[in-house]
């Protein structure tokens, strides 16, 4: 197998494209088989058909996989909301990675997920994992994740998941996905790989907890009543002004609430909790309404979105990767749309640390409005998080 990869910036998206694609074949010692290609532009799902047209004309043979997105990443390079293009490629393969389009379709037994079927799941699992973009007007991927658990033999080892929901301006736009010949603007795609080669991936958190784990007690829809038996805005209230001066200023621009992973855990520290938006504060019933779904037993922690912890941990984790008897070809990276220049004071953070620990490693991916990563066996929908894919040969 052989990789390369470029990421290109243009005042135009058809020529970032191009020189994308130039660069990236310039570094292969004959034609690609499959590429991932994703795009920016301002017109970008406009001319999705012309872009796709593109890249079948300079990769004829090759099955092409991406999308459009606000924010790019390439190797060592992050380029945000501008004109832009970052391509992976791969040759030397003994058959072709496969595509394939999914939707979330309502049947009389309720909602189910089309396009994925007892081979895809085993051929999923052969690689170690399925890279999944979605958009995520029109698809769902906890919906995913629960068909893929249904299939399994063993439903506490699913098969990963990883990728992310294609970001977009205006967020109710549904975003435009490549995959071969075909453009799609609903739904979602995902590839398997061949058995020869195996996906490992992490998973990074973008903050970090504060005060204590404490269970939801009640609960009225999307709102948590109480917590540890009291009323959960006297427990933020306790919380917060237990924090130093530096922190509640950070608690005062954006506090999140995760709950536990994993009932089990003896710590419930950094790492172990599904991180979500506090959406807003009810100061007569004392409520706390979050997003995504909470019940009542779960255990919560409140969190702070911390740019050094997020530095720190993805350092920690990729020393951790680099260490291993991994050897990575490629790799991906889908880091959350509030990372970056949103969250960092320096430009191209989290694919410069994954150039730090895999010098000279082909890499592409974006910024995602939702990234997909398995965490403690369980596929997860995470926000704040940057996930790396890393894609190794195998003598399996």
């Amino acid at each position: 197998m052989q990789a390369s990869s470029s990421i290109q910036q243009h005042d135009s998206v058809m020529m970032a494209l191009g020189n994308a694609i130039q660069e990236a074949r310039d570094q292969l010692d004959g034609e690609p088989q499959f590429l991932t290609v994703f795009v920016h532009g301002s017109d970008g799902d406009d001319r999705a058909g012309a872009l796709l047209d593109n890249v079948r004309r300079s990769c004829p043979k090759a099955n092409v996989f991406g999308g459009v997105a606000d924010s790019l990443i390439g190797m060592g390079r992050e380029i945000e909301n501008r004109a832009s293009a970052s391509v992976l490629m791969i040759r030397g393969l003994s058959e072709l990675p496969r595509g394939f389009h999914m939707e979330c379709e309502k049947t009389p037994d309720g909602w189910s997920v089309f396009g994925i079927d007892d081979d895809v799941h085993r051929n999923a699992r052969a690689c170690d994992g399925l890279l999944t973009v979605a958009c995520p007007q029109t698809f769902s991927a906890d919906m995913l994740y629960e068909s893929l658990q249904d299939m399994a033999s063993d439903r506490e080892n699913p098969v990963p998941v990883f990728g992310g929901n294609l970001s977009h301006t205006p967020w109710s736009k549904p975003t435009t996905m490549f995959l071969n010949e075909q453009t799609y603007r609903h739904g979602a795609i995902a590839l398997i790989m061949p058995p020869e080669l195996r996906w490992s991936t992490l998973v990074s958190q973008g903050c970090r907890p504060i005060g204590e784990p404490m269970l939801i007690t009640e609960m009225e829809g999307h709102s948590i009543l109480s917590l540890g038996g009291k009323p959960a805005l006297d427990r933020l209230r306790q919380t917060f002004q237990q924090l130093p001066t530096h922190e509640q200023a950070m608690a005062m621009r954006l506090l999140l609430i995760g709950h536990a992973i994993s009932e089990y855990s003896e710590s419930f520290s950094h790492g172990e909790f599904l991180i979500r938006n506090i959406t807003s504060i009810d100061q007569d019933s004392k409520s706390i309404s979050v997003a995504g779904r909470f019940q009542v037993g779960q255990t919560v922690r409140f969190h702070l979105r911390d740019a050094d912890a997020a530095d720190g941990d993805l350092k920690q984790l990729m020393a951790m990767a680099a260490k291993s008897d991994m050897q990575p070809k490629a790799g991906m990276l889908f880091s959350c749309n509030g990372r970056g220049s949103n969250m960092f004071p320096t430009a191209n953070h989290d694919a410069s640390i994954v150039e730090q620990y895999f010098p000279k490693m082909p890499c592409t991916g974006f910024f995602a409005a939702g990234e997909f990563g398995p965490v403690n066996h369980h596929n997860l929908v995470h926000g704040f998080t940057a996930v790396a894919a890393f894609l190794s040969e195998t003598s399996r």
